[in-house]
């Protein structure tokens, strides 16, 4: 059953029944500013209210005694006896509230964060007010701000974690690969020729890449277990034509590696096809080595027998 209240009209002298309908208009209506709020807020387009009848006695009711202290605490009243008043007319409060804020321009998500409810409830809330072209702009260059201003601190956390998490992975595989034995050292190495190395009939034998690691782990490889003196090796640079001006710079950064004299590398082959694209590691880059040794075609048929024997064993 729904409880009436009476309140002296003070435009009319006469004395309205306000029920629990109205109640919520007057109080809405005092937490607004003007009938557009108050509609919105009750869940109503201003469009809704007729120019006659219930709705129309409502907001007339609204404007005429939301001022008036007595007749809205008897609305309070009113609408605590069904237990609303403290959430539900809160509810009310912080759209009404929710829709001041957005009029003055401010971002959803700030309007959420300052009254406390979620960023699809104020979205909801606030869904029919429209922002001017400045406003909108300035939203724009505020999100814009802030997102490159995240995106910032979150590469750089990102980042500072790639660089713990490979460190903590680099003491792992020091750990579990500890000190290699000859037998060990071997096979890994056979098994790296068998990836990067020539075997064909007609090639000359040689292993090619650009990973100095490589590079100097096979120089080492050759030497432990075939017994290959320095001088034998024929070093070999091949990079780009557009790094010729750098070549000396390139060539030493090998010699210095194997610490073998510049005379014993072979003539540069430069590479002619034309980079479509400048990279910004140019002065770090120091292209292809090809390894050669002196002498080599019967240590290359050992070595296809040892490729063709870890074959069979892995299988």
């Amino acid at each position: 059953m729904v409880e009436h209240i009476h309140g002296k009209d003070e435009v009319s002298g006469s004395i309205p029944d306000i029920g629990f309908r109205e109640a919520k208009f007057i109080l809405c209506r005092r937490w607004g500013s003007n009938n557009n709020l108050t509609a919105r807020a009750m869940g109503l387009e201003p469009t809704a209210f007729p120019v006659t009848g219930e709705c129309s006695n409502q907001l007339s009711y609204a404007r005429r005694f939301n001022n008036n202290s007595k007749i809205v605490d008897k609305c309070k009243n009113i609408l605590s006896t069904y237990g609303i008043i403290s959430s539900y007319m809160a509810k009310f409060e912080k759209r009404i509230q929710a829709l001041k804020l957005r009029r003055l321009g401010k971002s959803i998500g700030s309007i959420a964060q300052e009254l406390g409810v979620s960023k699809s409830t104020s979205s909801h809330w606030c869904m029919g007010i429209k922002l001017t072209k400045q406003q909108k702009e300035t939203l724009t260059r505020n999100a814009i701000k802030a997102g490159s201003s995240g995106r910032l601190v979150g590469a750089e956390m990102n980042k500072r974690k790639k660089q713990e998490r490979i460190e903590i992975h680099d003491r792992t595989g020091l750990t579990k690969i500890g000190k290699i034995t000859s037998r060990e050292l071997l096979i890994a190495g056979i098994a790296l020729y068998w990836a990067e190395g020539s075997k064909t009939d007609r090639s000359q034998l040689s292993l090619v890449n650009s990973d100095p690691i490589l590079i100097y782990f096979m120089y080492q490889w050759f030497q432990k277990i075939f017994n290959i003196p320095k001088k034998d090796f024929l070093p070999r640079v091949s990079i780009n034509e557009i790094h010729r001006p750098r070549i000396e710079k390139v060539t030493r950064f090998w010699a210095q590696l194997l610490k073998l004299p510049l005379s014993q590398f072979r003539n540069t082959s430069f590479i002619k096809a034309k980079q479509k694209k400048v990279y910004e590691n140019y002065d770090l880059y120091y292209g292809v080595l090809s390894l050669r040794i002196r002498k080599s075609t019967d240590l290359k048929y050992q070595i296809r027998g040892l490729i063709k024997a870890l074959g069979v064993a892995s299988g």
